[in-house]
Protein backbone atom coordinates (compact mmCIF):
# COMPACT_ATOMS: atom_id res chain seq x y z
CA UNK A 1 0.00 0.00 0.00
CA UNK A 2 3.14 2.33 0.75
CA UNK A 3 4.12 2.00 -2.66
CA UNK A 4 0.83 2.97 -4.29
CA UNK A 5 0.69 5.68 -2.06
CA UNK A 6 3.88 6.76 -2.95
CA UNK A 7 3.15 6.89 -6.59
CA UNK A 8 -0.14 8.37 -6.24
CA UNK A 9 1.81 12.19 -4.53
CA UNK A 10 3.96 11.85 -7.23
CA UNK A 11 1.11 12.25 -9.33
CA UNK A 12 0.97 16.34 -8.36
CA UNK A 13 4.43 17.31 -8.45
CA UNK A 14 5.58 15.71 -11.38
CA UNK A 15 6.96 17.19 -14.90
CA UNK A 16 5.49 16.44 -17.75
CA UNK A 17 7.98 14.29 -19.27
CA UNK A 18 8.26 12.52 -15.36
CA UNK A 19 4.58 12.30 -15.56
CA UNK A 20 4.74 11.03 -18.98
CA UNK A 21 7.32 8.29 -18.24
CA UNK A 22 5.44 6.93 -14.60
CA UNK A 23 1.49 6.76 -16.40
CA UNK A 24 1.18 3.38 -18.34
CA UNK A 25 -0.61 4.51 -21.76
CA UNK A 26 -3.82 2.93 -20.61
CA UNK A 27 -3.94 5.56 -17.75
CA UNK A 28 -7.52 6.22 -16.70
CA UNK A 29 -8.61 8.52 -13.74
CA UNK A 30 -12.44 9.37 -12.53
CA UNK A 31 -12.97 12.75 -10.83
CA UNK A 32 -15.08 13.21 -8.34
CA UNK A 33 -17.64 14.92 -10.96
CA UNK A 34 -17.59 11.57 -13.14
CA UNK A 35 -15.63 13.00 -15.70
CA UNK A 36 -12.31 10.40 -16.79
CA UNK A 37 -8.94 11.75 -17.44
CA UNK A 38 -6.62 9.38 -19.87
CA UNK A 39 -3.06 10.22 -19.92
CA UNK A 40 -2.87 12.65 -22.28
CA UNK A 41 -5.61 14.64 -20.65
CA UNK A 42 -3.56 13.86 -17.30
CA UNK A 43 -0.45 15.67 -19.09
CA UNK A 44 -2.58 18.53 -20.45
CA UNK A 45 -3.67 19.38 -16.95
CA UNK A 46 0.12 19.22 -15.51
CA UNK A 47 1.34 21.46 -18.77
CA UNK A 48 -1.40 23.78 -17.64
CA UNK A 49 -1.07 23.61 -13.69
CA UNK A 50 1.96 23.10 -13.59
CA UNK A 51 2.37 24.91 -9.69
CA UNK A 52 -0.96 23.10 -7.91
CA UNK A 53 0.00 21.39 -5.01
CA UNK A 54 -2.15 18.30 -3.64
CA UNK A 55 -2.02 16.66 -0.30
CA UNK A 56 -3.39 13.57 -0.27
CA UNK A 57 -5.73 12.08 2.69
CA UNK A 58 -8.03 9.14 3.58
CA UNK A 59 -5.91 6.92 0.97
CA UNK A 60 -7.40 3.40 0.69
CA UNK A 61 -6.46 0.08 -1.96
CA UNK A 62 -8.28 -2.28 -2.62
CA UNK A 63 -6.37 -5.30 -5.14
CA UNK A 64 -9.14 -6.50 -7.99
CA UNK A 65 -6.64 -8.75 -9.11
CA UNK A 66 -3.22 -9.80 -9.09
CA UNK A 67 -1.63 -6.97 -10.86
CA UNK A 68 -4.81 -4.51 -10.79
CA UNK A 69 -5.58 -1.98 -7.73
CA UNK A 70 -8.05 0.64 -6.97
CA UNK A 71 -7.36 3.64 -5.18
CA UNK A 72 -9.73 5.53 -3.39
CA UNK A 73 -8.48 9.33 -1.64
CA UNK A 74 -9.28 12.62 -1.16
CA UNK A 75 -6.71 15.27 -2.52
CA UNK A 76 -6.89 18.80 -1.36
CA UNK A 77 -5.13 21.70 -3.62
CA UNK A 78 -3.04 23.85 -1.11
CA UNK A 79 -3.33 26.57 -4.25
CA UNK A 80 -7.31 27.24 -3.29
CA UNK A 81 -8.41 25.05 -0.74
CA UNK A 82 -10.73 22.56 -3.51
CA UNK A 83 -11.49 18.81 -2.12
CA UNK A 84 -11.92 16.70 -5.27
CA UNK A 85 -12.40 12.48 -4.60
CA UNK A 86 -11.05 10.75 -6.77
CA UNK A 87 -10.39 7.08 -7.95
CA UNK A 88 -7.69 5.75 -9.70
Amino acid sequence: MKHIFQLEEQLGSQSYDDLDDLLADNYLEFGSTGKIYDKKAQLDRSESNPSVQFTVTDFDIQCLAADVVLATYWTHKHNDGEKLHLGI
